[in-house]
Parts: C-alpha cells; sequence; structure tokens
C-alpha cells in the first residue's frame, strides 16, 4: 500500500490521532489547584523578601484558600517566614484566615513570642473566625503554654458571640489547663461550675480536676488540693502524673515528709521519677534544709543513670557545708571531679568559707592548689578573698593582713612567725589582689580600730592601682571622738553631725591638720 493511500486510510487517521494524544503535554495545573497555589506561595516565601516576585504574588492571591493557606505555613522553613506568610495572606482581599489556619501559625510561633501570638488572637476576634470547639481548645492550649492567660479567657468568652462556637467539655478543660499554669484558682473553680451548668456533672473527668489539682499547687492553696488528690483516688484516676505534681508541689511548701511518702507510693506502684521530677525534689528539699532528704533522691538519680550536673552537687555540697558536715561534703566534691565534672569559683568559694569557719587553714592551702587549674588565669583571687574574709571573720585581722602582703609580694611577704593561718598559704604567682582584696583587710582592721594599718593599707591600694569601694567607706566609718583625739586634730562638727566620716574623709582632715 502506497503512503498516500496510507494517509487516505480511515484506521490510520485513528492511529495517528491515538499516537499524538498518547505523546502530547498534559494540560498545566489550573492556578487555584491546592498544590498548584501551595508550590508557588511556597517557592516565593521562601525567598527574601526583596526578591519575591510582585505580579506572580497577586496573581496568585486571587485564588487563594484557606487549606492552601494552612498547607504553606506548615511547610516553610521557620516561624518568621511563616508568620510573613500569614500576614500577607491576612491583608489579600476576600481572604479569610480559618480556625485551622489560625491555628497552625500559633502552633509554629515559639512561647518566646508573646506578643504574635497575643496579635493572632486579638486578629480572630476581630474578625470573628468561626471556630469548632475543638479549634478553640487547641488555640488556648497555645495561648496557655505561653503563659497568655488573660488572652485565652478573653477568645474563650468571645467564643460563643463571635466565632458562633459552643464550648464543649474539651474546651473548658483547655481554657482550665491554661488557668492551671497561672494558678488562677478562683477563675478555675468558676469555670468549672460554669461548666458544670452547661455540660452536666459527667462533664467533669480526670483532665478537669488533674488541672483543678495543678491550679490549686500553682496558687499555694494545699488543702484545696488535698481535697482534690482524694476525689480523683476515689474515682481511680491518681496516676504518676498526678502523684509527680502533688510531691513537687509538698517539697516547695516545705511538707518534706508527705513529698517523701507520695515518692514512696510510686515506687509501691512500678513508677519510676523523672529526672526532671527528682531535680526539682533535691533542690526543694535542699531549700528547706532537708539534705538528708536531698541526698536520698540524689542516690535515686545515680541509680537511674541519670547524669549529674554541676547545679545538681552545688546544691547538695552547699548544703552539707551548711550542716557542718565537711567530711561528706569533701566525699561528695571528690565523687563529682572523678565523674568528669568541674567546680566553678562559685562552689569553690563556699567549700573554702567551711573550712575557714572551722579554723582548718591547712586544707584550705591543699584545696586551692589542688583546684587552681579548674579555673582560668586569675581565677584563683576570688578563692584567696575568701579566705581573707574567713580570717576577719574569725577576728585574725593581722593574719588577713599579713595574707594580704604576701599576695601583693607573689608569696614572698609572709614570714614563718605570722599571726597563725597566713603562713600556711603558700600564694599562686597569679594571685595578685584586687579592690576586694584590699576592702575585706581594709575593713577588718577598721573594726579593731587599726586606723594607721588600714591608711597605709589604702595607700598601698593606690599604688597598686586598684579602686575601693563604697562598701569601704560604710565600714570604715562611725568613730569616736576619741579616735579624733588619738589622730591629734579637731573634730569638724557638721561632719559629726552628718554622720559623713569615712576612713577617707579622717585622712584627709589629718593630713590638713598636719600641714
Amino acid at each position: 500500500m502506497s503512503l498516500r493511500r496510507l494517509a487516505r486510510s480511515p484506521a490510520s487517521c485513528s492511529l495517528c490521532r491515538r499516537t499524538f494524544s498518547a505523546t502530547a503535554s498534559p494540560p498545566p495545573p489550573a492556578p487555584a489547584s491546592p498544590s498548584y497555589l501551595a508550590h508557588n506561595l511556597l517557592d516565593e516565601f521562601s525567598r527574601p523578601r526583596a526578591s519575591r516576585d510582585a505580579a506572580r504574588l497577586r496573581r496568585l492571591a486571587t485564588h487563594l484558600t484557606a487549606p492552601a493557606a494552612e498547607s504553606v505555613l506548615m511547610k516553610l522553613p521557620s516561624w518568621r517566614h511563616a508568620l510573613d506568610f500569614f500576614r500577607w495572606a491576612a491583608e489579600q482581599p476576600g481572604f479569610r484566615h480559618s480556625c485551622y489556619s489560625l491555628n497552625a501559625m500559633a502552633s509554629l510561633l515559639p512561647r518566646h513570642q508573646h506578643t504574635h501570638l497575643d496579635r493572632i488572637a486579638a486578629d480572630a476576634i476581630a474578625t470573628r473566625c468561626l471556630m469548632t470547639p475543638g479549634a478553640l481548645g487547641f488555640l488556648l492550649r497555645c495561648l496557655g503554654a505561653a503563659g497568655l492567660t488573660d488572652t485565652a479567657v478573653r477568645v474563650f468568652d468571645a467564643a460563643r458571640a463571635s466565632f458562633s462556637c459552643t464550648p464543649n467539655s474539651y474546651t473548658y478543660n483547655c481554657l482550665l489547663d491554661a488557668l492551671a499554669k497561672a494558678g488562677r484558682a478562683d477563675d478555675a473553680d468558676a469555670r468549672v461550675r460554669e461548666m458544670v451548668t452547661k455540660c452536666g456533672d459527667g462533664s467533669v473527668d480526670k483532665y478537669t480536676l488533674t488541672s483543678l489539682l495543678r491550679c490549686y499547687c500553682n496558687a499555694g492553696r494545699p488543702d484545696d488540693a488535698n481535697d482534690v488528690f482524694q476525689r480523683m483516688s476515689e474515682r481511680g484516676w491518681v496516676d504518676e502524673h498526678v502523684l509527680t505534681t502533688l510531691a513537687v508541689a509538698f517539697s516547695k511548701w516545705g511538707k518534706v515528709e508527705g513529698a517523701v511518702d507520695l515518692v514512696r507510693r510510686m515506687e509501691a506502684l512500678g513508677m519510676r521519677l523523672s529526672e526532671k521530677t527528682l531535680n526539682v525534689l533535691v533542690h526543694g528539699f535542699a531549700k528547706q534544709g532537708r539534705i538528708d532528704k536531698a541526698m536520698d533522691m540524689f542516690a535515686k538519680m545515680l541509680s537511674y543513670g541519670f547524669v549529674i550536673d554541676l547545679a545538681m552537687y552545688s546544691v547538695l555540697i552547699e548544703g552539707l557545708c551548711q550542716d557542718k558536715d565537711i567530711g561528706k561534703a569533701v566525699k561528695l566534691f571528690k565523687e563529682m571531679k572523678s565523674s568528669g565534672v568541674a567546680p566553678d569559683v562559685r562552689l569553690l568559694k563556699r567549700m573554702i568559707e567551711a573550712f575557714c569557719r572551722e579554723g582548718d587553714f591547712a586544707t584550705v592551702d591543699l584545696f586551692i592548689n589542688d583546684n587552681a587549674e579548674c579555673l582560668k588565669s586569675g581565677g584563683v583571687v576570688p578563692l584567696y578573698n575568701a579566705v581573707l574574709e574567713g580570717l576577719v571573720n574569725r577576728g585574725e585581722v593581722e593574719a588577713a593582713y599579713e595574707l594580704l602582703c604576701s599576695m601583693v609580694c607573689g608569696g614572698h611577704g609572709v614570714n614563718d612567725d605570722a599571726t597563725v593561718g597566713a603562713h600556711m598559704l603558700h600564694i599562686k604567682e597569679d594571685a595578685k589582689p584586687n579592690s576586694d582584696s584590699f576592702n575585706i583587710v581594709v575593713c577588718g582592721l577598721c573594726k579593731v580600730k587599726k586606723l594607721d594599718m588600714a591608711l597605709a593599707l589604702i595607700k598601698d591600694m593606690s599604688g597598686l592601682g586598684c579602686k575601693g569601694k563604697e562598701k569601704r567607706s560604710k565600714c570604715c566609718s562611725g568613730f569616736t571622738k576619741r579616735d579624733a583625739d588619738k589622730w591629734a586634730f579637731p573634730m569638724d562638727k557638721e561632719l559629726h553631725r552628718d554622720g559623713a566620716k569615712s576612713l577617707l574623709q579622717w585622712q584627709d582632715y589629718r593630713n590638713t591638720a598636719i600641714s
């Protein structure tokens, strides 16, 4: 058959049509399709604002829908990009965010971005955004988590009037959760009564009472919290979360034995306390002065294999030092270093203060030398300042003076027969005294009326470029007429009346009198 006859054949025409139709490109997607919108809007809003195609955005805006907006929000690379798109969409003519796109934006905002979340809630009220009870509850949880309790209450009250939403028990529970975080017990009581009126007695469930319990705990109302706990116990609604909430609250209220009893109850039920809960209990017990119970919780943390940080070790070691149990404090300090946790200056000072109170300056010397490598250059000076403070507090002012002189001279200023305490320390080369060092000793000298030594020390202090502080003026004030006679110059009446009699002013008067 010739090619011309083949071309005229009906069968061949249908074959050609099928061939061309199979190879032809599919029609482009409609601009209004959600996938097309989402793809192109993501492309634009993932770019910097200055590089966006304004004409393309105007075309896309005419087809923008709430489902497409929600899809774009959840796929943008950061909450800042999402907020930029959310606000752009809200400004487009004829477009309104739905409760789902609004909640998508609320869920993306970090909790510390209170202003943005508060504005979103205000815009929802202003635009009368339609909401379901579930969507309203989700928004209330976001507001509560961010600490915007007043905004959550305002949104809830506007729901019936502006959002055409009738709250159900779930919505009420979300509001109660927000109130519980803020400890607003009276408001929570009122909302529970309102919920019972609107939704019936059966609406009060485990989640309602859990929020109410947490609310009373945060509000510091132990009797009400205990009543709710009993109601939950009777209904079999007590779980790990409930016991943990109450145990932490008991530790904060100083009810240490009650907290310990709840911990025993949890362990008897096979419940394991979380690392966060044990951390709170340790700090709570230590704050109440019950370092014995704090050490028990610490032992549980070790048995669970939890990692212990410096803050945990510090609160325990400082508590042991306050209880004058220096032996246990030193033992725990060594365990801390063995576990790879390095001490900071604050903890080292607390231990040195404990040694000084016991008059154990020999241990202080070893302690400083053993731990100096944990500190930066010059960081050892605050430790020696703690020793100076300890000597002054024990009345060993001359020993503090000798130690300060030794620091000035790089460890060569103290004789073997110096006052007890000072000669036991081997001063490190980088332990050059600072203003605090001089202030401590000057104040100590003033307290024992060794004014000549104090003034000489001030002169040395100025020569080293150290500046005094207000603390020194206060501790060097209040000298008597006998002091004035000792200095052999008349006391100014106005100076005496005003009480402005600092050591430096006495020095100025003396210099004037001598000249």
